[in-house]
């Protein structure tokens, strides 16, 4: 069959990072390699004709898309879908659908397994993958083609049923993720792909591990779940080669929710990197207690320029407040021993969160002062669908709309908090960014630059971050 894996084009000029668990619109336009949508490719090439049509990558309208589907004629399209673009995603069932009524359309993503009675519910959309979708993908057109299974009994799966929703058995997550095939990094638009923290071009995403342990009420991961699993040093580094001979990669961004989790697991795989000699550097995510200056020291060996840490607020009663059980003083240590290394970070901050008043946000914008990260992203607390977080705001009635599209990280606040009000809280987060990117920030970083692609990805993140963010109006 000939399947097309698609993420959607973007509504107006609000592109959507969505990405196995991510789920937000993005601050200045960058675009992110599709690595899920990959995973699902690399199941599937092998039995199929497949193709990964990445419009936000390739700039298509739906116009554009529209016009592929009709001169390609394909039998599936396997469309990607966020909570905050839902509505925008659903589109492309409908002209799919008028196409060819034959064409079976299958959706996948964050609001494939969170607003899944949504999703099904549309006339126009044939199933959703209520978990981790590769197996429950294969397993769906092998019934598409042979059709004498019954479709019930394929775990992981939503679909309409005489007007009620069915939802199948749960899918168990995967347990040996070495088992997977490696991601079809070579159906991406690699070329095309474009992020701040970048320093070498082409780039590509990877997936050492899956979930995450910890219980931060705030933490959205509906489709990979909250059980931890990894692959193997060697599993890994046998991809990072494969994409750095075979398809030029030069840099990896590690897309796990805490990359160095498991500590012999992370010296496993800088050792094997500086023992096969790969020319490639890499970014990761962490959380500041999990790293020490040993290991920080084998990453930088290794290839590692940026780490991004999950800091979020600079007042330790909030941290104990969402579960994140990290302390004031493991985040600065972490943040110190970088300094000290040469390694790049990146710290990320939530306002809004249960607790915060004006006094705590003035406390967190002058902890990220004091940590000096090269790059700092100040979000909007985002109370997603299934999360402890939503629960807490609901049963409170502090959630103000449920319209999925207002539901931004970097946008106006969806709630009031019993301490703060949205527009307080949006004030608190407009004034971080204005007064950690001064002056005196511009003129240190335009000293680092050491190329074109630099100084141009630069201006481009400040004018996006300017025009899209800061000079955002309520909504």
């Amino acid at each position: 069959m000939k399947v097309f894996i698609i993420n959607p084009p973007p509504e107006e000029e609000k592109l959507t990072v969505k990405d196995f668990d991510c789920n937000a619109y993005a601050k200045a336009n960058f675009i992110i390699p599709q690595i899920g949508l990959a995973y699902i490719a690399a199941m599937i090439e092998n039995k199929h004709d497949v193709k990964i049509i990445d419009c936000a990558a390739e700039g298509f309208s739906h116009n554009k898309l529209k016009k592929l589907c009709e001169s390609d004629k394909p039998d599936v399209c396997i469309v990607n879908t966020a909570i905050p673009s839902v509505k925008n995603d659903l589109r492309v069932s409908h002209y799919l659908k008028e196409i060819d009524k034959e064409i079976r359309t299958i959706y996948v993503g964050p609001a494939a397994v969170t607003l899944t009675e949504t999703v099904v519910s549309h006339p126009n959309v044939d199933f959703a993958i209520t978990g981790e979708p590769e197996y429950a993908v294969l397993e769906l057109l092998t019934y598409f083609e042979d059709n004498v299974a019954n479709v019930s009994d394929i775990p992981g799966i939503a679909f309409s049923r005489n007007n009620d929703i069915v939802f199948t058995e749960k899918r168990a997550p995967i347990e040996n993720l070495d088992e997977l095939p490696f991601p079809a990094h070579h159906l991406l638009p690699l070329k095309k792909y474009i992020f701040p923290t970048i320093k070498r071009k082409p780039f590509t995403s990877v997936l050492s591990s899956r979930g995450c342990p910890y219980r931060c009420i705030y933490c959205y991961m509906p489709t990979l779940g909250k059980k931890y699993r990894y692959r193997s040093p060697r599993n890994v580094v046998d991809e990072i080669e494969y994409v750095v001979r075979d398809l030029g990669i030069r840099e990896i961004m590690f897309r796990d929710a805490e990359f160095t989790l498991k500590r012999e697991r992370v010296i496993g795989i800088c050792k094997e990197i500086l023992a096969r000699n790969i020319d490639v550097i890499w970014q990761c995510e962490a959380r500041a207690d999990s790293v020490d200056f040993e290991l920080l020291r084998l990453m930088k060996d290794a290839g590692c320029h940026l780490i991004n840490f999950g800091v979020e607020s600079g007042d330790e009663r909030i941290l104990k407040n969402v579960k994140k059980n990290i302390s004031i003083e493991s985040i600065e240590r972490a943040f110190g021993w970088c300094d000290k290394l040469g390694i790049d970070t990146q710290a990320h901050f939530i306002f809004g969160l249960p607790g915060e008043t004006k006094e705590t946000i003035e406390k967190t914008i002058k902890f990220a002062k004091k940590l000096r990260p090269r790059y700092v992203s100040f979000n909007v607390a985002t109370p997603y669908p299934g999360t402890v977080f939503f629960d807490w705001l609901n049963e409170r009635g502090l959630i103000k709309t449920f319209e999925w599209h207002l539901y931004d990280q970097s946008g106006y606040p969806v709630f009031d908090l019993p301490t703060l009000s949205a527009e307080e809280i949006w004030k608190g987060f407009q004034r971080a960014y204005k007064e950690y990117y001064g002056m005196s920030y511009i003129v240190k970083e335009l000293l680092r630059i050491r190329s074109l692609y630099e100084l141009k990805k630069n201006i481009r993140l400040g004018i996006n971050l300017f025009t899209k963010t800061l000079k955002r109006k309520r909504q």
